[in-house]
């Protein structure tokens, strides 16, 4: 399922834009991502998103039965990856008071990718559902309160599932101010 959904033109996609990032920052010292350590590093982070533990550093620890990450990427290479992580070419990136400015700009290129093969991985379920909230608590312009939902902070995001829990689109929802 993963490489339904992680293709290999997004993997290409964000090899490249990781690189060309690493170049811009002017981070040459570091050795350049592969294809390979990409395909790894996103399969480690979907996984990191369902079995949590309360520090990264702690899916490398040998006593909590995580080793299997040791083998894919070190500790300290999956830092540089994660540092140097990008999918979108920030040359090209719109200023707050440009017409057609996007808050999800970096994210957007990933999420397009990734609501086509959501749909593409999947048959379409008859019951579906829409809406969820991502629970967050930092700071970020797009947070939202909610106060009828358990979880009053976070990330709306217009998702629509099917009762499985599968998801065929993800939308995050953007607040427009006049």
């Amino acid at each position: 399922m993963f490489t339904k959904l992680v293709d290999e033109d997004l993997i290409e996609h964000v090899t490249f834009e990781t690189h060309r990032f690493r170049v811009q920052s002017n981070r040459t010292r570091v050795k350049p991502v592969t294809l390979e350590e990409m395909r790894e590093f996103l399969g480690m982070v979907l996984y990191m998103s369902v079995v949590s533990m309360p520090f990264r550093h702690l899916y490398w620890f040998r006593l909590l039965l995580q080793s299997h990450f040791a083998h894919c990427i070190p500790r300290n290479r999956f830092d540089e990856v994660i540092s140097l992580f990008h999918a979108c070419n920030d040359d090209t990136e719109k200023k707050k008071e440009e017409d057609g400015y996007d808050k999800l700009y970096k994210d957007r290129p990933l999420l397009s990718r990734l609501n086509y093969n959501f749909q593409g991985a999947a048959e379409m379920e008859d019951c579906l559902a829409v809406d969820e909230i991502i629970q967050f608590k930092g700071r970020h312009s797009l947070k939202v309160y909610i106060n009828e939902n358990p979880r009053k902070w976070g990330y709306n995001v217009w998702t629509l599932a099917g009762r499985s829990g599968y998801v065929y689109k993800i939308e995050p929802y953007r607040q427009f101010s006049l």
